[in-house]
């Protein structure tokens, strides 16, 4: 689903009136373009979505501050890539985020031709 700008600035408007329809169209339209990004991050499909979760909780809780005049897509990935180093500085502190971090990377280990055949698809 791809939304012109003119349409996400409408949506944008409405949202800094807490207007929950606006925020779910805005979920439904980024939620898995924000997932994709944590995951990429911190390679755990739990911390992924939990970082997911926070990103929306503070786009509601700042809906008001958020500036309408364009896309909110570098908004929403600049507050994933500084939930997601904070998690990853958390783990530095406790063992059992890294450990989740560690078990997702080892399984999804791919040689430099997988991941060239994955990134050509």
């Amino acid at each position: 689903m791809r939304l012109s700008i003119n349409r996400e600035i409408e949506l944008l408007e409405k949202l800094k009136l807490q207007d929950s329809k606006a925020f779910s169209q805005l979920y439904t339209l980024y939620v898995k373009k924000i997932y994709a990004y944590a995951l990429g991050i911190l390679k755990s499909p739990s911390l992924a979505e939990d970082v997911t979760q926070d990103t929306f909780v503070k786009l509601w809780e700042h809906a008001s501050s958020i500036k309408s005049d364009r896309s909110i897509q570098p908004f929403l990935f600049t507050i994933v890539r500084n939930l997601s180093l904070n998690v990853i500085k958390q783990a530095s502190k406790q063992t059992f985020i890294s450990d989740e971090m560690f078990s997702h990377v080892e399984s999804q280990q791919e040689n430099g031709l997988q991941y060239t055949e994955r990134k050509q698809t």
